[in-house]
């Protein structure tokens, strides 16, 4: 069932009995992912309802914190009173916060949520108490140690900080666990330990759902490359050659979900020489799969981007295919994707013919390859040569109508 047809569910069942508090929280919970205000209106009536809903005032209070995180998304966050709702609206959530525990004692999550409130604002001796809280309640939350831990690491408590992490990884293995695990070991020479670690952490894919991770600054961008992640990879890469390739694998996936425009460059640089460490290597196949899947995505969401107002992209991505052309033989995906640039942007066509070719020759069957190279030819005039790679293409795949359309 689509959040439409939810949301269209709980509607007829407010309708039908106008004082059911729960249908009015689910529609609140399910308005959250489009429409805070409307979020808002639902708890609100829902707590109107029946004031003593505790999950009815922790729900009001995420939905504080997400209309928080939309005003710092597209707002000028240098203006003062952008940044007054911000706080206004994380005051509405901790009061929020603290009458759901007033209410019921027992609600683990409120205690997470402030304590995150708390943390974000270097309160640490609250944070420590909401999640030791949380941790008493439900003891196998793998989220409270870890937020846990992690307020001990900022707190320079070590020792603490590690056991809260193993405990953690013992409930749920994760990336930020493992990798703060290394962080504090690589600190105290324990290099053996901390290699074992971030192999660990780099199995997984870190996460975006993680809270603390959530760094904000205040000069209009959303989540930030945080220099410190940065010197951590980096660290890691130089110090680590076991785990080079998929460090700066993982490097590259994390520059991708902050969804930064200005990374792009790095990543595709990142990427390629994490494969040049895999080619390099035995026993990285599974690796290298991975990376050039990778590498295959986002270059098409460069390629069908608004490349006519980004020149610069062009520029490294066509430093970045070309690398990989000569880096991997056997690997069509970098000569289409030249050929793409060659007929869309640079108009090319006798270029893009030759990388049609390259194509060709690693993967005779290509339909598509055939026709886009028929495509250039046409351009050019020649109209035999054209018809020839339109009729291979029909043989290849007769499924496709529009190859028909051209003969």
């Amino acid at each position: 069932m689509s959040i439409g047809e939810e949301i269209e569910k709980y509607t007829k069942e407010i309708a039908n009995n106008p004082d059911n508090y729960l249908a009015f929280c689910e529609r609140g919970k399910l308005n959250r992912f489009h429409d805070n205000e409307s979020s808002l209106a639902d708890l609100d009536e829902a707590i109107r309802i029946n004031p003593k809903f505790a999950n009815g005032y922790f729900q009001r209070a995420l939905t504080y914190i997400n209309r928080r995180d939309f005003t710092i998304i597209h707002s000028n966050l240098g203006d003062d009173l952008v940044i007054n709702k911000i706080r206004q609206d994380l005051d509405l959530a901790r009061n929020d916060l603290d009458q759901a525990i007033k209410i019921d004692p027992e609600f683990d999550e409120s205690y997470l949520q402030r304590g995150l409130l708390s943390w974000k604002h270097e309160n640490s001796a609250p944070a420590l108490a909401d999640f030791t809280a949380a941790i008493r309640i439900n003891p196998i939350s793998y989220k409270a140690y870890l937020y846990r831990g992690y307020t001990n690491y900022k707190n320079h408590n070590y020792d603490a900080a590690i056991e809260d992490f193993d405990s953690s990884i013992s409930l749920e293995p994760n990336f930020h666990a493992f990798w703060r695990k290394g962080i504090i070991e690589l600190n105290s020479d324990d290099r053996t330990s901390a290699l074992i670690d971030f192999t660990h952490a780099l199995e997984f894919s870190p996460p975006d759902d993680i809270d603390f991770d959530e760094a904000y600054n205040f000069s209009g961008r959303r989540f930030y490359w945080e220099d410190a992640i940065e010197d951590e990879f980096n660290r890691i890469i130089k110090e680590f050659p076991e785990i080079r390739a998929l460090s700066l694998y993982r490097k590259a996936e994390v520059r991708y979900e902050i969804d930064d425009e200005r990374h792009y460059a790095n990543m595709f640089a990142e990427l390629i020489l994490g494969l040049e460490f895999c080619l390099c290597s035995e026993g990285q196949n599974d690796l290298i799969l991975k990376i050039k899947k990778f590498l295959y995505f986002i270059l098409w969401d460069v390629l069908l981007s608004d490349l006519e107002n980004h020149e610069e992209s062009v520029e490294y991505l066509w430093v970045s295919l070309s690398r990989l052309a000569e880096l991997c033989h056997d690997w069509s995906a970098p000569h289409f994707a030249k050929a793409f640039l060659n007929t869309e942007y640079f108009k090319d066509f006798e270029g893009a013919i030759i990388d049609y070719n390259s194509v060709i020759k690693i993967d005779p069957n290509n339909a598509k390859a055939f026709y886009n190279r028929g495509e250039a030819k046409f351009k050019l005039g020649d109209l035999e040569g054209a018809r020839s790679d339109y009729e291979i293409a029909i043989g290849l795949d007769p499924d496709a109508g529009k190859y028909y359309d051209k003969i």
